[in-house]
């Protein structure tokens, strides 16, 4: 075997190290990408968990959301600062995910999740009215992007209140109570 023989050798050898290398370095991109994606995912699921328990453990909160649902604007300042630190904390919880969702980092059923939430709040009668001004204040796209689907599919979605009955039974009872006091 020549010198040059084994020149060549080597440097085939050096080549398949080389694209052994970055076939090695596309597998770990890879699977570092699902990682993410996993990480985004449980923590903006997380996120929403945590979204979903703060009137569980605040009646208070709970009572107040219960009746700004059904009327936002003649509620108290207050009541509406409250309620609507909790709207904007969904309406942003929303926006991740939508750009999550544009950049394969959150799965379709979790994004529909996610706008259907969105939607359920803005169908109450309180929902809509705190709505009209704060989707001044939210992104523009995400806007877009709700609206859109308010149109596709806002008919198939229920208000929050009877998604989620337990607001609609709080404010019943809150009315039969008065009714009963009067």
């Amino acid at each position: 075997m020549t010198l040059e023989t084994l020149y060549y050798i080597t440097q085939i050898i050096a080549v398949l190290a080389i694209l052994g290398s970055l076939i090695a370095i596309w597998f770990q991109m890879h699977q570092n990408q699902r990682v993410e994606r996993a990480n985004g995912q449980r923590e903006l699921l997380m996120q929403a968990s945590d979204w979903f328990n703060v009137n569980r453990d605040d009646p208070a909160l709970f009572d107040t959301l219960a009746r700004l649902m059904e009327d936002y604007n003649n509620a108290d300042p207050v009541d509406q600062g409250r309620f609507s630190s909790w709207g904007f904390e969904l309406l942003f919880m929303v926006e991740s995910a939508m750009y999550m969702h544009r950049d394969g980092f959150l799965n379709e059923k979790s994004y529909d999740g996610f706008l259907q939430g969105a939607l359920a709040l803005v169908k109450t009668p309180g929902g809509q009215q705190w709505y009209a001004g704060a989707q001044h204040i939210w992104g523009a796209d995400a806007v877009a992007e709700l609206e859109q689907r308010m149109a596709e599919i806002g008919d198939q979605v229920p208000p929050w209140n009877e998604l989620r009955p337990e607001f609609g039974r709080h404010v019943e009872r809150r009315q039969c109570q008065r009714r009963n006091a009067s």
